[in-house]
């Protein structure tokens, strides 16, 4: 590719040599140059055909060689269609990285993907470049606006003739765009649940765990509802609000019946086994509280022995949102002690509620006798949670790529790049033969009008030289006359 490319300086820099030979032979005869010029022009006719030839070979050299150059070019222009983009960040807020683009993971898939034979990661890594697109414009003094296009361009080197450069860059171009959208995209699998789990599990380790994947989907729906409250789903008519008061409703309605069917029942698929992990769990549940009594108390008793005076000179100068001074209560050791009262009475009364749910499970359990009839029903229940849930996962995912097609355009662009047209090229390279004739013909005119000024100067002078000889001899006749004439008169 460096070849061609000195090739086509140096066709570029032929016109302006000759003009430059032309002006130097010009300027070497000052005194002569109208009538050389008129002199080169009256004999540049018979040069005509020469000129044209010589121009157009000339300009299918420039065609041929712009050909070649283009066929060995291609690039796409890559967009980033997402908010975060023009900070400089991925979809996900971490830091956007461009060089990412050429990595060696990319490449290698690009080689595989595309079928590029006989070539390595290095040897394409060498033949690309990537330049931003409107970069560094600021957006206020504190905010500069970060490129969200790039061109990628491939230029092909002796190592990758042999592949075609429009395959080589749209392949590399996918391969990041797939890779892009999959590692920084919005990740939805939270929402997904394997079923399949569900046959090794009891029915109120079951209920735990619809309960728990539940509490995903309304927690997801809930954060997207504080990124976008306003925002209606065209497909699915919900927003992220409506989304959340449906799982609520779910996890407090049909979750909560399934969960009092089986414990009113006492059902279990296996009722000595799990209540045998339920007397476990009670074991260690009941040191855990006990803990949390302990820690309690020890809180209650720092709190009696701590300095009550203190808290009345505790305010300390401080500066509001507004730049208003104004006393502030700080924080001191009773306030921490407090808080870690409150906290571990919290914990031991949420693991007594624990033990008493599972003494109460294990009652109905032992005294539970043929539950077949509510095992199948609760089966049939079981299997509408399990659409119940589908049905609110698959209206949080098509909300989420209804808002993400209209807010990201699917994070990720490819555009190829402006390929040149033969009409472009051939008008190129008419206008290169044009400007060649127009050299020779400047070329022409100067060593033309050069020699007949120079033949007509050697004329002129050889004239000149014989009149003044015959001049001469006059004289010399003349004076001889009119010597003898005055010895003939001196003699009579």
């Amino acid at each position: 590719m460096e070849n061609i490319r000195y090739f086509e300086y140096i066709l570029a820099a032929i016109p302006a040599v000759i003009i430059l030979c032309a002006l130097i032979l010009f300027l070497r005869h000052e005194e002569n140059l109208l009538r050389r010029i008129r002199n080169g022009i009256r004999t540049l006719k018979r040069w005509l055909i020469l000129i044209v030839i010589a121009a157009g070979a000339y300009g299918v050299i420039c065609l041929k060689t712009e050909q070649t150059q283009t066929a060995m070019l291609a690039s796409v222009i890559i967009g980033f269609n997402y908010p975060e983009a023009s900070s400089g960040l991925n979809p996900n807020r971490t830091r956007f990285n461009i060089s990412e683009l050429l990595s060696d993971e990319i490449l290698e898939k690009a080689i595989t993907e595309g079928n590029l034979k006989n070539v390595t990661a290095d040897d394409l890594k060498r033949c690309f470049q990537v330049t931003p697109l409107n970069a560094g414009d600021s957006i206020s003094t504190n905010q500069v606006y970060m490129s969200t296009e790039y061109q990628l361009t491939y230029e092909a080197d002796n190592n990758t003739l042999h592949l075609k450069p429009a395959d080589v860059v749209d392949s590399v171009a996918q391969v990041y765009r797939r890779e892009f959208i999959n590692s920084y995209s919005r990740k939805t699998n939270v929402l997904t649940m394997d079923f399949s789990e569900l046959d090794n599990m009891d029915y109120l380790d079951i209920v735990e765990l619809f309960d728990r994947k539940a509490e995903d989907i309304s927690d997801y729906a809930y954060a997207m509802s504080a990124e976008a409250a306003a925002f209606q789903s065209v497909t699915t008519g919900e927003t992220f609000d409506s989304i959340t008061e449906k799982v609520k409703t779910f996890r407090d309605v049909q979750l909560e019946g399934f969960r009092a069917f089986i414990l009113s029942n006492g059902l279990a698929k296996n009722a000595d086994q799990y209540v045998a992990k339920l007397n476990y769990d009670n074991t260690i549940t009941h040191k855990a509280y006990l803990k949390d009594i302990a820690t309690h108390n020890i809180n209650l008793a720092a709190i009696d022995r701590y300095d009550r005076d203190m808290a009345t000179i505790v305010l300390i100068p401080s500066e509001d949102l507004d730049g208003e001074f104004y006393m502030s209560r700080t924080k001191i050791g009773v306030d921490y002690f407090a808080e870690n009262a409150e906290e571990s009475m919290q914990s031991a009364a949420k693991r007594q509620r624990n033990m008493q749910s599972n003494d109460y499970a294990i009652t109905q359990m032992q005294a539970a006798g043929d539950v077949s009839a509510q095992a199948a029903q609760a089966e049939e229940m079981l299997e509408s949670l399990k659409s119940e849930y589908q049905v609110f996962a698959k209206l949080l995912e098509d909300t989420l790529a209804d808002y993400d097609r209209k807010t990201t355009n699917d994070y990720v662009s490819v555009v190829s790049g402006r390929a040149v047209s033969t009409g472009a090229e051939i008008r190129s390279a008419v206008i290169h033969a044009v400007i060649f004739a127009v050299a020779l013909c400047i070329l022409i005119i100067a060593l033309k009008g050069r020699n007949d000024s120079a033949s007509y100067v050697a004329e002129a002078y050889g004239g000149t030289a014989r009149k003044k000889n015959r001049k001469r001899k006059h004289a010399k006749e003349d004076k001889g006359n009119r010597e003898g004439e005055a010895v003939e008169e001196n003699r009579r």
